[in-house]
């Protein structure tokens, strides 16, 4: 037998997250070497990994896997009291056990092993150091097994990677995984792990990557869906025998760590959940350690981010994150599944662009593991502002919708996409409208006509999916989108700047609202005012009487000038009528050709055609 790692302690490293109540926390004289990764303590001093990173999750390994006995091992010098302890969450108050105590001393660097007993059965596990003598330094440390290879399931871990000139984020992500993985034969993953990536910018250099654990192809620019296909339909093609799928997105940044415990799961796995799929957890790459979402509700297009808003530094907040409640789906910046589920022409659905992650994950997800430590950092997508992605959200959702609706009495109170009867069009209809008058009061016409489009190509059925070239149809869509352009190559009257920070007071006096609401935020005046509104931070009060708006996006620093039109407006509210007939009167039949025919454009044969990939056998 030998030693199976499960989880790793982990520390900070300044280039992913260096914030160190995720990792450890300390109370005493103790000092993080982030250069040399250790941490030193002196007398009195007491370290605890009670963290979203180090707390070992024993529930969810006792459920989902055949954990053995396992045991603790600590590389330390010096001399430490080690406190092994449970925690759980009961009423919203945290209770702690110590499990054992042991004093562990020595003059050079040593590896102590600490069993742990069987009989736990709070939800986490973590360990405290307290130092017994000055200078005690903790190098690393790993909860692991002893068992043989034959115990473990066999596991070949293919991760599908979709991007677009982003150089920079694949190249570091990329030489993160060389270094940790894929050219590391000392990695317990070594030899497990291949990576292909679908490069549908066709910037990156195919033989740029020295691993031949990474694979590159260039790919037609039809959106994310059409990236990971090509990746998926690649690992089908090769010789490295996948047995599970990492979808991953290109602009992430993560620690290994979170790889590696997802891939130890899946290795000891119990049977009954082999179609299992394990997300990872969206933290804000600008507030590191603020959850977005791990897991997801899709509630029938309302979709909702489960865990919200945690504060990962906080132990309630971490326990918080460790329970398991309703989910649907994982998005797909992490998440994996068992490479048989794309068998039997079980593709993703093509539409390329928003709620390809959210329908193939209700089409197959049976059951989602989610796990403290297993996450990446991403932008937040507030932050970004997209004039296109309007005709995608909306035609995909409505897509999604007509395949994943089950009939059932709706609650007029809670509007939502849903459009499986007459009663629900309606309901859906109401909120178009209340959807188009917004970007009509945000001046975004080209917004809303985008809408618009996208819910009539929607009823267009499958065969518009099938025959119209998405690359083609993507060129025609951004041409119809509002386009911020660089402020300083821009026309853009500067003098607009004068105002800046006139709008940013968001107290509004209640006779001032009642005017402005009552001359439709300012729309029945002839005159109006020059304002700045910022992309990241929109409110229709910054528009109230308003004639000509400079909306910028002040971290990219572009911008465009919006101004206010009533011939406009009316062109998006006729639009709309004549749409909502159209709606009622195909929305049934349009729905029913989705369900019916759906396997038609989730096989291989047709993603290798609009993939231009007929010479690929299948």
């Amino acid at each position: 037998m030998k030693e199976i790692p499960l989880q790793q302690v982990m520390l900070p490293v300044s280039h992913i997250c260096d914030i160190h109540n995720m990792y450890f926390r300390q109370n005493g004289d103790c000092l993080f070497d982030d250069y040399d990764g250790l941490i030193i303590a002196q007398k009195g001093g007491k370290i605890s990994f009670d963290t979203f990173f180090n707390i070992f999750s024993i529930a969810k390994w006792k459920r989902y896997t055949r954990l053995a006995q396992f045991s603790l091992k600590l590389t330390i010098k010096g001399s430490f009291i080690v406190s092994v302890r449970s925690v759980q969450l009961v009423n919203s108050s945290i209770y702690k056990k110590t499990i054992l105590v042991e004093k562990l001393s020595c003059d050079d660097i040593s590896s102590f092993s600490i069993r742990i007993p069987d009989e736990i059965s709070e939800t986490g596990l973590y360990f405290e150091l307290k130092a017994v003598e000055d200078d005690s330094v903790f190098y690393s440390g790993q909860y692991y097994i002893n068992a043989d290879d034959y115990y473990l399931n066999p596991v070949q871990m293919g991760i599908a990677i979709c991007t677009y000139k982003r150089e920079d984020f694949i190249t570091k992500n990329i030489n993160v995984l060389e270094e940790a993985i894929l050219e590391n034969p000392n990695s317990s993953l070594y030899g497990f792990i291949n990576v292909f990536i679908s490069d549908n910018g066709k910037s990156l250099d195919i033989n740029a990557f020295k691993s031949p654990f990474v694979h590159v192809y260039h790919n037609i620019n039809a959106g994310g869906t059409s990236g990971f296909t090509r990746a998926i339909l690649e690992m089908k093609n090769s010789n490295c025998d996948i047995s599970h799928v990492l979808i991953m997105d290109d602009d992430i940044t993560i620690d290994v760590e979170s790889i590696r415990k997802t891939y130890m799961i899946l290795a000891l796995l119990k049977d009954e959940y082999s179609e299992t799929f394990i997300g990872g957890s969206m933290l804000r790459l600008d507030r590191q350690f603020e959850l977005v979402e791990s897991g997801a509700i899709w509630n029938q297009g309302s979709l909702e981010s489960n865990k919200r808003g945690l504060n990962l530094t906080k132990l309630d907040h971490v326990m918080i994150n460790d329970i398991e409640e309703y989910t649907e789906y994982n998005a797909w910046w992490y998440c994996c599944f068992p490479f048989q589920v794309t068998e039997n022409d079980n593709l993703p659905l093509p539409i390329f662009i928003r709620g390809d992650d959210v329908e193939y994950g209700l089409r197959n997800t049976k059951n989602l593991i989610l796990m403290n430590g297993i996450c990446v950092w991403h932008e937040p997508f507030e932050n970004k502002y997209s004039s296109w992605v309007n005709y995608y959200v909306f035609r995909n959702q409505l897509i999604v919708n007509a395949l994943h609706v089950k009939p059932k009495k709706s609650n007029p109170k809670t509007p939502t996409f849903s459009n499986t009867n007459s009663n629900k069009s309606r309901h859906f209809l109401s909120f178009l409208f209340r959807r188009l008058v917004r970007e009509v009061l945000y001046f975004r016409y080209q917004d809303a006509f985008l809408i618009i489009k996208g819910v009539n190509d929607y009823l267009k059925g499958i065969d518009f999916l099938m025959q119209k070239n998405p690359v083609e149809l993507h060129r025609e869509i951004m041409k119809m989108g509002i386009k911020l352009v660089p402020l300083e190559n821009s026309n853009i009257n500067y003098s607009l700047s004068r105002s800046y920070g006139k709008n940013e007071h968001r107290h509004e006096m209640p006779r001032k609202r009642s005017l402005r609401i009552f001359l439709l935020n300012g729309y029945l005046l002839p005159f109006g005012k020059n304002k700045i509104v910022s992309v990241q931070d929109i409110c229709i009060r910054d528009f109230g009487f308003a004639k000509r708006v400079l909306f910028i996006d002040e971290s990219a620093q572009t911008g465009v000038i919006l101004t206010r039109s009533w011939r406009k407006a009316l062109e998006v509210f006729m639009s709309f009528a004549a749409l909502s007939i159209h709606y009622l009167a195909c929305n049934t039949k349009t729905q029913n050709e989705f369900k019916l025919r759906l396997r038609e454009v989730t096989n291989s044969k047709y993603w290798i055609k609009i993939l231009e990939l007929e010479k690929m056998q299948e």
